[in-house]
């Protein structure tokens, strides 16, 4: 789910204000001023507490799918202890991110993101929703032509648990739960010959495996990191889903300037997967120049992209990315016929000084398709 915020403007004022300290001289006591105004404008939308620290974010998004859409997005980051930061190199600020939005077209979104770390070395994340979506079917595949518009209900709660069995190796469990229900369909595009076009309710349980070498588990500037998670899923369907991810970071003369790359592998495996949990190769996180993250679904997605990020001043950064990726019905489809390429770049804001937990501003753009805008937290790898 892409999020904009109000506070995109005060993102956009301060980075341009920041830039300038790198390519003209004299313009300090401007610069100051501006940061001194970020930090103002924290300071009325933060409570700073010695256990936690809460801000609130408003969120702002217009787009042809959903109208209008407005809410409000609290941070709360509960603060590590300093001796079990020292203990522990497993320690990093547990947050949650609960967020609510509504549409002028009818788009109700809740959620709430949670990610706890213990000195321990377990790991925990979680996000359940609750959302009411003017959806699109473009077709399996790929548009086909004929689109079908829809409201799609949908319950869920996903997530995984991890122990360190060394200092670098991880093992433990995912989850995933949802109830989907699809209504009001535009047309026959979707109709029972596609595989849950009426919804359903699903459980999916499975292994997830971590090889993690990074220096820092929410911005790396070195290291990389091989996650491999399946989930066996049962109820109204029965399949296999599998996902490979690998992605490794370098500095470039200093901590300023990180390279990432990352590839990608995501498949299911069964005669029985409903539409909308097919892998999709748009969104947020993955190819960030595909708006709509379900316009390109298939059993098989897959995708290579690289990234140059560096801190500008202050709080703020940025970032800019390019990549190519596909999908394919099966294992004897073509894996470069009808692929995308894609670029784009990116603003950061990090919310705590010491902790790089950002919200980031990403704008991507592929041959054929519209402009793509996502405001959210969090690096997309």
């Amino acid at each position: 789910m892409k999020k904009k915020g109000l506070i995109l403007m005060l993102l956009c004022t301060a980075f341009i204000s920041a830039f300038a300290q790198d390519v003209v001289e004299g313009q300090d006591n401007f610069e100051k001023g501006s940061m001194e105004f970020v930090e103002q404008v924290m300071d009325l939308i933060t409570i700073d507490r010695p256990k936690y620290t809460l801000s609130f974010y408003p969120l702002l998004d217009y787009s042809e799918q959903v109208g209008l859409d407005v809410g409000i997005m609290p941070v709360i980051v509960f603060k590590s202890h300093l001796q079990e930061v020292q203990k522990s190199k497993y320690s990093r600020p547990t947050s949650i991110v609960p967020s609510f939005s509504y549409s002028t077209k009818g788009q109700l979104h809740l959620d709430a993101d949670l990610i706890y770390y213990n000195p321990n070395g377990w790991l925990v994340t979680s996000r359940m929703l609750w959302t009411r979506i003017p959806d699109t079917f473009f077709g399996i595949g790929g548009p086909t032509g004929e689109e079908t518009s829809f409201f799609a209900n949908t319950f869920g709660l996903e997530g995984v648990v991890l122990h360190p069995i060394t200092d670098k190796f991880f093992l433990g469990g995912s989850y995933d739960l949802s109830w989907v229900s699809n209504s009001g369909f535009s047309n026959g595009g979707l109709n029972e010959n596609i595989n849950g076009y009426e919804g359903g309710f699903l459980t999916g349980i499975g292994l997830d495996a971590r090889f993690d070498t990074r220096n820092d588990i929410l911005y790396p500037t070195k290291g990389e990191i091989f996650t491999f998670d399946y989930r066996y899923y049962f109820g109204d369907f029965t399949f296999q889903h599998f996902e490979l991810d690998l992605a490794s970071f370098w500095s470039i003369g200093s901590p300023k300037n990180v390279i990432g790359v990352q590839g990608y592998y995501e498949f299911v495996v069964g005669d029985d997967v409903p539409f909308y949990k097919l892998p999709s190769l748009g969104g947020s996180r993955l190819l960030r120049s595909i708006g709509h993250p379900n316009k390109y679904i298939d059993n098989h997605i897959y995708y290579l992209q690289t990234e140059y990020r560096r801190h500008i001043y202050g709080r703020f950064g940025a970032a800019f990315f390019g990549g190519w990726g596909n999908r394919r019905e099966d294992w004897s489809a073509s894996l470069t016929r009808d692929g995308k390429w894609m670029c784009g770049a990116g603003l950061r804001f990090q919310l705590l000084p010491k902790d790089h937990i950002n919200f980031r501003l990403d704008i991507g753009k592929s041959p054929g398709e519209e402009v793509a805008i996502f405001f959210t937290m969090r690096e997309s790898f």
